[in-house]
């Protein structure tokens, strides 16, 4: 789907496709394939750490706002934000008390109040699933009328914080971060399956037995319908031959194309390869060093970016 450049009415597609198949399709494959797992709890942690540091103005400030933090669980609460914004592209927050009333099906007459007209006393982390849709401004597309909410209904632009991964044109909600790599991560599942049934098969010990001097219903009798046990000795009469043939499947440059393919997955998610596949083999402490340096600045900007919206 794509966003009507003409302005006005609802979107119910922003940046890349339907939102609520592919968020069910993102949950699936976290919840599934280790590789899209250990890149979205690598950009967690290193963007998270150990949590935000919020200062306050004075100690009895600071005080109050810890005890409010621990009664709250504030840092799982930042902690859930980070890792659901680069698994789904978008982490709304709504801020209360609503400025318009629950359960709005028509937006009320006038502006759309782009900030609060009171200081937010609590809040709420939505799953971005849950936004059926966004009403645009018909004289300006990249003005927000309101946010359709599930289970909640019209809510106001100013009562929405949105924490977003890079969001294309005119897209209010972003990508999530395993969006370039999806279909290299489906390569990659299958890679590894072909592979574990190729050895599977090569692991297969195939015997044949010849009886040369005998009738074919003697042959037919003395034919081997199994493997013999272990331990087992073989007496093999005159004009009787056993061969255990090789199935010339060769495979040995299969790792080659494996780590390709993870090579793109690593540039796709803008990662050094060691930090996708947990494996530091292919690299020695210097070239580690000179690989996180983009990375490294990668977090940086992302948390200088979260920290402004959550101020």
């Amino acid at each position: 789907g794509w966003n009507t450049l003409s302005g006005g009415g609802s979107s119910q597609y922003d940046a890349y496709t339907n939102r609520s198949y592919m968020n069910s399709y993102l949950s699936f494959k976290y919840n599934s394939d280790p590789i899209a797992r250990n890149i979205i709890s690598a950009y967690t942690f290193y963007t998270f750490g150990g949590g935000f540091q919020i200062s306050q103005p004075d100690e009895r400030s600071q005080d109050e706002f810890d005890s409010w933090s621990d009664a709250n669980n504030f840092v799982n609460f930042q902690r859930k934000i980070i890792q659901e914004k680069y698994l789904f592209g978008n982490s709304p927050v709504l801020l209360y008390p609503l400025t318009w009333p629950e359960g709005l099906t028509k937006k009320p007459a006038g502006e759309s109040p782009q900030e609060r007209p009171t200081e937010a006393k609590d809040f709420r982390y939505i799953p971005d699933a849950r936004i059926n849709g966004i009403v645009r401004d018909a004289g300006d597309y990249t003005k927000i009328e309101c946010f359709n909410i599930d289970g909640i209904g019209l809510v106001a632009p100013c009562d929405v914080i949105q924490f977003t991964v890079e969001p294309l044109g005119t897209a209010v909600r972003g990508c999530s971060i395993l969006t370039p790599v999806l279909a290299d991560l489906v390569m990659l599942n299958k890679f590894a399956e072909s592979r574990f049934y190729l050895n599977l098969t090569r692991s297969r010990l195939p015997v044949i037995r010849r009886t040369l001097s005998q009738t074919a219903g003697a042959r037919n009798q003395a034919a081997l319908s199994s493997l013999p046990k272990p331990g087992s000795i073989l007496r093999i009469g005159t004009g009787e031959e056993i061969e255990f043939p090789s199935l010339n499947v060769d495979a040995g440059n299969a790792y080659d194309d494996y780590r390709l393919i993870m090579l793109r997955v690593a540039s796709g998610v803008s990662l050094p390869e060691y930090l996708v596949s947990q494996d530091a083999s292919n690299s020695n402490y210097s070239s580690t060093l000179i690989a996180e340096s983009p990375a490294h600045n990668l977090f940086r900007s992302f948390q200088r970016v979260f920290s402004r919206n959550l101020d």
